[in-house]
């Protein structure tokens, strides 16, 4: 009997620098997109403002391989890493799960 492989997801928390602007955040993650999609699995991304200086961002990813893959692949790259610079982000605000239940309109 075949499996389905489980989508994946990464959530991350975390609070932008003081003295980073909105549009310079949205501008840093805008830049990623290209170097996303190029890594196998990629599916979709959002960016959440949730209050002054609170984010989430949520990465889909084919599976949980490919979603390990990419956090390697991101502290490598120098279009991620700028991103990564503009906030505050501990390991303690990354999760990474298999989508167990989706309910759709």
């Amino acid at each position: 009997m075949q499996t389905k492989t489980q989508a994946a997801l990464e959530v991350v928390h975390f609070q932008s620098n003081a003295e980073v602007t909105d549009s310079q955040l949205i501008e840093a993650a805008n830049n990623m997109l290209e170097t996303l999609q190029s890594w196998a699995g990629f599916i979709k991304r959002e960016l959440i403002k949730v209050s002054d200086n609170q984010w989430m961002d949520v990465v889909h990813w084919a599976d949980s391989d490919a979603a390990m893959a990419a956090q390697e692949n991101a502290m490598k790259s120098e279009i991620c890493l700028a991103f990564f610079s503009l906030m505050t982000v501990s390991e303690e605000q990354m999760y990474h799960g298999n989508i167990v239940l989706t309910h759709n309109a």
